[in-house]
């Protein structure tokens, strides 16, 4: 029998006593067995539903059957912890047409955005690469962009002109001199420029004595100066042109106009050549340029500046 049994049972056999204890009133027996019998109908249907209640409330309280016997151990619960994650704030980018969402690149800590990095330009027109001079010293011209300074072998600092022509004397030893300038913008960039130039020995004249004592002396050649021009107009910018010609060996050639100039010194072989820039020369409009000799001798010149 089970613990629902017993107890239905048992709850019945209480009813029924407690009934059969009832006193007869004076009425009658007839009368009070009707009602006893009312009663113990009564009793039963309570006892039915009693037990009812009781078998639902043993289902619900038993877990297992009556006769199984449960192990309990007192253990303490524990509760889990639920680790909260982390908040990150996403900054989510707006819509776009179509539904299209733009692509948000990550933040860069630590970068800014660089400067000026570009050097500056500059350039050395005359004497050319390679010149050869007796002299101890050369004048070296150049254009460089406006706002840059120029700095070189030189005993003093650069001048430079508004136009951004620079010129300046560069003392030189006997054998190869490689010369260098250099040119720095207000942000601290540079370049160079070089030529290389040198510097012979004088030439030495030896007397021959023939054996009757005569002696015979050679004298040195004559050389007459000449200058030319190679071009006359020019479309590039700056605009240039070439001059050119002979002339005494180690003696200087300059080249004068309003808008620009240059010089160099004739070389061993008795011929010259320099470059000049006209960086302000208008355009379309011929103008005068001069080339002296050190001895006083001159060649004019007309140059036009024809952009396209």
């Amino acid at each position: 029998m089970t613990t629902l049994d017993m107890l239905a049972r048992s709850s019945a056999k209480a009813i029924h006593q407690s009934v059969s204890f009832v006193p007869v009133p004076v009425g009658g027996i007839a009368r009070t067995s009707r009602v006893l019998v009312l009663k113990r109908s009564m009793s039963y249907a309570l006892a039915g539903a009693a037990a009812a209640v009781i078998a639902v409330i043993a289902m619900l309280v038993v877990a297992t059957p009556a006769d199984e016997v449960t192990d309990v151990t007192n253990t303490t619960a524990l509760t889990p912890t639920t680790m909260a994650e982390p908040s990150v704030e996403t900054t989510l980018p707006a819509e776009l047409p179509d539904g299209l969402v733009p692509v948000v690149p990550p933040e860069v800590i630590g970068e800014t955005a660089p400067g000026d990095v570009t050097p500056p330009q500059i350039t050395i027109v005359s004497p050319d690469d390679g010149t050869h001079t007796t002299r101890s010293s050369i004048s070296v011209t150049g254009f460089v962009e406006d706002g840059a300074r120029v700095s070189g072998p030189t005993d003093g600092p650069v001048d430079v002109g508004s136009d951004g022509v620079w010129q300046a004397n560069v003392q030189l030893d006997i054998g190869e001199n490689r010369v260098v300038f250099t040119a720095i913008d207000n942000a601290g960039n540079f370049a160079t420029a070089a030529i290389i130039v040198h510097r012979d020995a004088p030439p030495t004249t030896t007397t021959t004595k023939p054996s009757d004592t005569t002696t015979t002396t050679t004298e040195a050649p004559s050389w007459e100066f000449t200058a030319h021009k190679t071009y006359g107009t020019c479309s590039d910018t700056p605009p240039y042109d070439i001059y050119y010609g002979t002339g005494k060996p180690g003696t200087e050639i300059s080249v004068t106009s309003e808008y620009g100039g240059g010089g160099t010194v004739i070389a061993e072989n008795g011929e010259w050549s320099v470059k000049v820039f006209f960086a302000e020369a208008p355009a379309n409009e011929g103008f005068i340029v001069k080339v002296y000799h050190f001895d006083g001798a001159k060649k004019t010149f007309e140059f036009t500046y024809t952009p396209e």
